[in-house]
């Protein structure tokens, strides 16, 4: 994973999908600003995420929630963090990959994959290394695609765990 300082966050397909807490079909709202006072309206956490470097959040309408828990009230932070590390937070109808940052307090996993666009009902899904092609695809076969996603890396972290008895 690519999550280097000043260094866009890329991530490989498999990466995107298997490290997903939450995926959502929803509607996002243009994103604001957030607000760097301690008594902001998103809890008091302004002020940290401006630290951080997210400086916009969008508020999200859950449609469906295809993985994960949506809380209510979801947001998604985001923003440009050193130079060049980009959550941009599209707004729109979105199938959307989503990492959990703290309690309640989540942003898209890379500025590529996180937002897969809805129409006429179908997940305007990536083709692997073609970043811009979209197959066209059912929401329960993207949740399949998905899960998939997490069995093979869970299978890949499984077998990198586990020791090898060397030969002579």
């Amino acid at each position: 994973m690519s999550g280097m300082a000043g260094r866009p966050i890329i991530l490989d397909e498999t990466e995107a999908y298997s490290e997903s807490d939450l995926v959502v079909i929803a509607t996002i709202s243009a994103a604001e600003d957030v607000p760097p006072a301690k008594d902001d309206p998103f809890g008091g956490w302004g002020s940290e995420w401006h630290k951080l470097g997210f400086t916009k959040v969008a508020k999200v309408k859950v449609e469906r929630t295809l993985f994960g828990t949506a809380p209510d009230g979801l947001a998604i932070y985001g923003g440009k963090l050193g130079a060049g590390t980009d959550f941009r937070i599209e707004e729109g109808r979105y199938l959307v990959l989503l990492t959990r940052v703290k309690e309640d307090a989540y942003r898209a996993l890379d500025y590529h994959y996180s937002f897969s666009p809805i129409r006429d009902g179908k997940v305007g899904w990536l083709i692997e290394r073609h970043p811009v092609e979209r197959e066209w695809i059912s929401p329960e076969e993207a949740l399949q695609r998905i899960e998939a996603y997490k069995e093979k890396a869970k299978a890949t972290k499984t077998q990198m765990a586990t020791p090898r008895k060397l030969s002579d």
